[in-house]
């Protein structure tokens, strides 16, 4: 048993995490930081963060930390090696998200298997020094609740003759567009053009008076969601 011990430690030693004391390391005793939500400007309450590996084909998840209620999260004890820390990052992703950490690595705000939350990707040599073998990592993260949602509402009524409302739901105040294009792919109306509209419902009356019968698509476009829908006039 001691020896599978020593063969661990052995490991762990040559791997840069295992607390060492040479000059070539870095010992962390605290990594610690806050998590603000840009959309709100506030810390958020729920989450996780991880520290991961790159140095390997498939990222090694190293340490996994929650953020507690007041947006804090703290890691403590872990040794990385000075010429390794370029490989190291900071994750951090809402308690909601159906994540797999080797998906989505861009840190470039991508949404991941089409949901509204957003990965957080910070390297670590981003951490300043706040003690001795002490850290500090502030993020500010784009996380959407996930009981509000983005929707496009269905235009009513549909069929129509010679008018129709269209309605979209925003959880966040942003840009957006709605724009209305014929079967043929042509604009035929545009509600919106990247237009900042506050978050809540907004609704539209469409009115086809001088349009021909026929099919229509309405299209909503914004950072965070985009969605289309069809609809007939007759006349």
């Amino acid at each position: 048993m001691k020896a599978i011990s020593l063969l661990i430690a052995m490991f762990l030693f040559t791997q840069g995490l295992y607390p060492q004391t040479d000059s070539k390391s870095m010992y962390y005793k605290e990594l610690k930081g806050e998590i603000k939500n840009t959309l709100t400007g506030l810390p958020v309450n729920n989450g996780f963060v991880k520290l991961v590996d790159y140095s390997t084909t498939i990222p090694t998840e190293v340490k996994i930390v929650p953020v507690n209620h007041s947006g804090v999260y703290r890691m403590s004890d872990f040794v990385i090696h000075k010429d390794k820390i370029d490989n190291f990052k900071i994750l951090a992703y809402p308690s909601d998200m159906t994540w797999d950490f080797r998906l989505g690595m861009s840190g470039n705000g991508e949404p991941i298997n089409g949901t509204n939350s957003y990965i957080t990707i910070i390297p670590l040599n981003q951490a300043i020094s706040s003690g001795e073998n002490t850290y500090n990592l502030d993020m500010k993260v784009t996380w959407l609740d996930k009981n509000k949602k983005f929707e496009l509402v269905q235009n009513y009524p549909n069929p129509f003759n010679p008018s129709t409302s269209i309605g979209f739901v925003l959880p966040i105040s942003l840009n957006v567009s709605l724009k209305i294009y014929n079967a043929m792919g042509q604009e035929v109306m545009v509600f919106a053009d990247n237009e900042f509209y506050p978050a809540g419902t907004h609704s539209f009356i469409f009115e086809g008076t001088d349009l021909p019968s026929g099919l229509y698509f309405y299209e909503f476009k914004s950072k965070f969601f985009n969605d289309i829908k069809k609809m007939i006039l007759i006349k």
